[in-house]
């Protein structure tokens, strides 16, 4: 099953906008959804589940990523893989996901939308921006992803660019997210709020968490590559 549809130019952002991922998560439902599609894969572990492909362009802005995760999540979608960046303040991302059919078939009901416009490129380019390298290495479970977006949107961070890989090694799923992250230089005071919030997964649910500002020789794919740890 598959529709690709028109670009659909997306809301501009409210200055006084909430910060609990309301208005992102109406927001994709406007983005331009390029291409849906549910591939009939089988798994002999899992033999209900289908996988789905979601491509994504959008005039860039923070919270995007959230909005995405966050429909996913309520239809129990897991993400297996996500790459997404940004050209020209264009956002550009794919998802693949996995689910009960019925539940794909409903997220992708949703997620298809006739109402469309002209792309126009968005991002605020106001200010100077610090851009930090995120890598979490994680046991893989639903909205892992989403709670990450959360909490960066409350901080107005972009993410830049996102990798997201999940591994399977002795019957244990793990999942592994690296992010660029454009922060504002009136976010830079946050930062140590935004690392307690995301540190305080470890924790709870014994999340690895690696935040630095980014080098020149940062080799930051690397570690994406399965490892023997």
């Amino acid at each position: 099953m598959e529709a690709n549809v028109a670009l659909c130019k997306e809301p501009a952002r409210s200055a006084n906008a909430v910060t609990d991922g309301s208005e992102a998560e109406a927001s994709a439902e406007d983005m331009a959804i390029t291409s849906v599609r549910i591939v009939d894969l089988i798994d002999p572990e899992e033999p209900d589940k289908v996988y789905g492909c979601v491509s994504v362009l959008a005039p860039d802005r923070p919270g995007i990523v959230l909005g995405l995760t966050k429909r996913f999540s309520q239809h129990n979608a897991n993400i297996d893989m996500s790459y997404g960046t940004r050209l020209e303040n264009i956002h550009n991302s794919v998802f693949r996901i996995s689910g009960a059919r019925q539940e794909m078939d409903q997220l992708f009901q949703e997620i298809r939308r006739p109402r469309c416009e002209q792309l126009s490129p968005g991002g605020n380019d106001s200010g100077r921006a610090f851009v930090y390298t995120l890598r979490i290495k994680a046991p893989d479970r639903i909205g892992i992803l989403r709670d990450v977006c959360e909490i960066l949107f409350g901080h107005d961070i972009n993410i830049k660019t996102l990798a997201n890989k999940k591994f399977k090694k002795q019957g244990k799923r793990t999942t592994r997210i690296l992010m660029e992250l454009e922060i504002p230089q009136e976010t830079i005071p946050e930062l140590a709020t935004v690392m307690d919030q995301i540190c305080s997964w470890e924790e709870k649910e014994g999340w690895e968490v690696d935040f630095q500002e980014q080098t020149e020789d940062d080799n930051s794919a690397q570690f994406l590559v399965p490892s023997n740890n």
